[in-house]
């Protein structure tokens, strides 16, 4: 008898498994879907049963395996199908897949933490809001549910009540959220009303005992509730009734720095084509990808009554230079700034960028002052600093321009820096803090202590997870334009989704949002500023079918990285000129020529990527595209970012 075996570890994508003999003396005991340990070049690693066969003619000798890892199947026939299927839909081995999938085994056996015992709360109970939006949850005909919920009481509720729901059946509920502090609200919500012993928490940052431990409860069933990050997609269960991807709109739920770079949301959809299981989708600002299903009546959409939405003011910059104020602050946004000040509540300006400016520049000769290693605009700091926010890199400020020697050296655009500068000549009382990237180590997990004592916060998108909504009365968002005009076709769909965030966290009729811009008849900015979401989508969504972006075609980024550039110039040219061959007969597949990536140089190596626009219709054959690629390349199947 002979085992056909995928390795669990990083291999070609055209390698699938190794034909492996089974020793006389576990020849009956050998199943599909277990974990057995065999040798692999140089040392013995872990293995998937996939097949056993009857024995076949080979012309070389085969390797036995070493031994029998786990005596119960450690994947079902569904799991290794999906697994198989996810490594074909990103171009991927097998073994890549499952190496991303199951967890490390531990070579020792370990005792289970004790789980205390404590005294559960018992939650008052659902409103009848709350009730009847379970109900629909529960008994829609749609095997997908998109819900918008109106504040985050409302939705943990209905979590908690979809959970018990299935309680009552022995059923499980899988929660995947998109970031940590997330993952610990709900935990942390949870545990008063369930107790640790029915939940089982998987997210990367677990040690390896500790993730085995929790993949084994999800597996046998102990756990009702399986709740993480990420990779808590891929969680066994021994009997599934519904997977909430929370915050759905979030682009932490795709995987982009390393392989697989699967979506949360692309995993979940495989799973419920294959097991028919419900799958609930929470945001503010749904996905155009789903909300296109709801728009073609796929998925059902639920929406929480009454949301209390704040005061939201766009503001025209173009009109202030006008009225000759060169301030970054408009007129209205200082008003509003002085009126909360007098309430005693905090001000959140919002801008995106960090430093005292975005680019330093000769005003002689235009030389652009960039970092030596990744080639992107270095951004001034105070102490007369240059710092590249892709790496380490920083150097003082020349005091002439080093291409032509000139002394006009120009800092433009905004960072947190600059407007902390201008904002005290406004409020020279207020206390001001500034929360960015760089004062992580300042505030780890006492971000609500840090942030206590401050008039005004001054942040970039970093910070919006470290704010205490209910202290904030006024956010200013210093320039919309800086997220809404990047060359992405997401831009649009980003900063509504953003807004739309930020919004349901201030949450209260009494609050105000000022959105300075110069492009106010933006439709995101509209459909944001007249809480008119379909303004927004049906024009997104038209576009997108235009133009055969997702969900209406697939983009497919490929990128390829070396220490050289001129290798990389000449590989991602090479490599263009064999798809192009095989594009000039299939005409409908869109190329992009190699060019570099927005940060060109990380980690030491250039980066250059080539973009495929591929209709829907091409199905199947997109791998006779793919397979052209060599195994050096990273393949992205639709990215969050074509920068």
């Amino acid at each position: 008898m002979l085992v056909e075996i995928i390795p669990v570890t990083r291999l070609p994508s055209r390698i699938k498994s190794f034909t492996y003999a089974i020793p006389e003396e576990i020849s009956g005991e050998l199943l599909i879907g277990q974990a057995v340990e065999v040798p692999f070049r140089n040392k013995n690693i872990m293995g998937i049963v996939l097949a056993i066969k009857k024995d076949e003619t080979v012309k070389f000798k085969l390797k036995p395996i070493t031994r029998i890892i786990s005596p119960l199947p450690f994947m079902d026939a569904r799991e290794l199908a999906l697994a198989n299927w996810l490594a074909d839909y990103y171009h991927l081995s097998p073994g890549m897949m499952l190496k991303t999938i199951l967890p490390a085994i531990p070579k020792r056996k370990f005792k289970a933490k004790e789980v205390k015992e404590i005294l559960l709360q018992t939650p008052e109970g659902p409103t009848e809001e709350e009730k009847n939006i379970i109900q629909k949850i529960k008994t829609s005909a749609k095997k997908s549910i998109v819900f918008s919920p109106a504040k985050k009481e409302t939705k943990n509720n209905i979590y908690l009540g979809l959970v018990k729901e299935a309680q009552k059946n022995k059923k499980q509920v899988l929660l995947v959220v998109p970031e940590m502090k997330d993952l610990d609200n709900l935990t942390s919500f949870f545990s008063q009303y369930l107790g640790p012993d029915q939940i089982a928490i998987l997210h990367g940052g677990l040690a390896k005992n500790a993730y085995y431990s929790a993949w084994m409860k999800a597996k046998n069933g102990e756990a009702s509730l399986i709740m993480g990050t990420r990779p808590a997609i891929f969680a066994p269960t021994k009997d599934l009734e519904l997977i909430i991807i929370d915050k759905e709109h979030d682009q932490s739920h795709k995987q982009w720095d390393m392989n697989p770079r699967y979506h949360v949301r692309e995993v979940a959809q495989r799973i419920q084509a294959t097991s028919g299981v419900k799958i609930l989708f929470t945001s503010t600002a749904p996905s155009i990808e789903v909300i296109s299903e709801v728009a073609a009546g796929n998925y059902e959409l639920i929406k929480s009554a009454g949301s209390p939405t704040p005061n939201i003011k766009l503001v025209d910059m173009r009109d202030e230079i006008k009225k000759q104020n060169y301030s970054p602050f408009s007129e209205v946004l200082q008003e509003a700034a002085k009126e909360t000040l007098e309430k005693k509540q905090q001000i959140f300006l919002f801008i995106n960028r960090r430093g005292t400016a975005s680019s330093v520049l000769c005003r002689d000769c235009g030389f652009v002052f960039k970092c030596p290693d990744c080639k992107l605009p270095l951004s001034y700091h105070g102490a007369s600093e240059l710092r590249c926010h892709n790496c380490a890199y920083k150097n003082p400020l020349p005091l002439f321009c080093p291409q032509c020697h000139g002394p006009e050296i120009k800092f433009s655009g905004a960072g947190t820096e600059k407007i902390e500068k201008e904002i005290k000549k406004l409020n020279p009382s207020a206390k001001i803090l500034r929360l960015d990237i760089e004062t992580e180590e300042a505030i780890k997990d006492e971000y609500k202590n840090y942030t206590a004592g401050a008039d005004i916060i001054i942040g970039t998108q970093y910070a919006l997870k470290f704010i205490d909504w209910e202290k904030i009365g006024l956010v200013g968002v210093v320039s919309a334009d800086t997220l809404l005009y990047l060359p992405d076709f997401r831009s649009g769909e980003k900063t509504y989704q953003l807004f739309s965030e930020i919004i349901f966290e201030l949450g209260n009729k009494e609050k105000e949002i000022v959105i300075q811009t110069r492009k106010p008849e933006n439709t995101a900015l509209q459909a944001i500023a007249r809480s008119n979401p379909e303004l927004f989508y049906t024009q997104e969504v038209e576009e997108r079918k235009l133009f055969h972006y997702p969900p209406f075609g697939k983009i497919i980024k490929l990128i390829y990285q070396h220490g050289n550039e001129k290798k990389c110039i000449y590989e991602s040219n090479r490599v263009w000129q064999e798809l192009n061959k095989k594009i000039m007969v299939d005409k409908n597949v869109e190329m992009s020529l190699p060019a570099p990536i927005h940060n060109l140089k990380v980690r030491g190596r250039f980066r250059y990527q080539i973009i495929l626009k591929v209709p829907l219709e091409l199905g199947d054959k997109l791998g006779d595209f793919l397979n052209i690629v060599p195994d050096d390349w990273i393949i992205d199947i639709n990215p969050e970012s074509l920068l």
